[in-house]
């Protein structure tokens, strides 16, 4: 089972579809963040990631140029960048949509992204009691002698 986490554009126009602005992403590792990399940090818009990344592949080139470090340890600062991108690939773009106004609206347990747009969708309608509604209950219990006998008799 993967965990798919559902986020959701609040949009003021009712006639746009809910569908068409949920984005799910899955809990796992993103290969094309992975292959990717700078080019995959662009297209999500982040550009944060996006600058450090430019920055440390400066960095690195001026330190072989300067310091004559050996091309393995540059092959591997890239495969051990690619690496943390494709294992944090997901929640940068979650924070990136995140910053874009989206909103976390569930998190969803499945086997295929179809399972989880299906659980989604169809438990998105139910009426469910709204926490305003919840907390203006009374929760105070009355309990009746035949409840609690014991407690009549004073045992």
């Amino acid at each position: 089972m993967v965990v798919f986490t559902a986020l959701s554009l609040e949009t003021s126009a009712e006639s746009q579809d809910l569908s068409d602005r949920t984005v799910f992403l899955s809990d796992g590792f993103c290969w094309s963040a992975f292959f990717l990399g700078p080019l995959w940090l662009g297209f999500i818009r982040h550009w944060l990631g996006f600058a450090f990344w430019f920055a440390a592949l400066a960095l690195l080139l001026v330190a072989q140029n300067h310091l004559e470090l050996d091309t393995l340890l540059i092959v591997s600062a890239g495969l051990g960048s690619a690496w943390f991108l494709g294992l944090e690939g997901n929640r940068m773009k979650e924070q990136s949509l995140l910053n874009r106004g989206y909103h976390m609206t569930g998190l969803i347990a499945a086997d295929r992204l179809r399972d989880a747009e299906d659980i989604y969708f169809r438990t998105i309608n139910v009426d469910l009691p709204k926490s305003e509604d919840i907390k203006n209950k009374s929760t105070s219990y009355k309990s009746t002698p035949e409840m609690f006998p014991m407690l009549e008799t004073g045992q």
